[in-house]
């Protein structure tokens, strides 16, 4: 799906709008989203598994964290202080993902996530 927005953009982000400003801006996002998908899956579905392994305290730590200070501090200061606007806070989403994959990716292999108990077994004597 990416290399279909990436390949074709010149396509259909004329069908949005007829502003020449908006598409170049919106072509810049879309190269740029394009590159940063390779980051994406490390930062969103190996949390999933890890919450799913009962590891949903860390995930979501982690997530918060790196929202507010990525995202947001990182967007806005890329985006407005550093005039790099829309892209620049593109760039702090895309700084999140790949600090968050890399320590989702820490975490997966130290192993902590195995010590989690999903479902607790619970012994009954069954009388016949």
């Amino acid at each position: 799906m990416v290399s279909y927005l990436f390949f074709f953009q010149d396509i259909y982000l004329p069908l949005y709008t007829g502003n020449n400003d908006i598409i170049k801006l919106s072509s810049k996002v879309l190269i740029a989203n394009a590159f940063a998908m390779i980051i994406w899956s490390s930062a969103f579905t190996l949390p999933a598994g890890l919450k799913g392994a009962g590891d949903a305290k860390y995930t979501m730590v982690t997530s918060i964290i790196g929202m507010w200070l990525f995202r947001i501090v990182l967007g806005n200061f890329l985006g407005n202080t550093m005039k790099f606007g829309l892209l620049g806070i593109f760039l702090g989403m895309y700084t999140d993902w790949l600090v968050r994959g890399i320590l989702y990716i820490i975490r997966f292999r130290s192993g902590k996530w195995k010590n989690h108990v999903v479902v607790k077994r619970v012994k009954t004597s069954v009388k016949a």
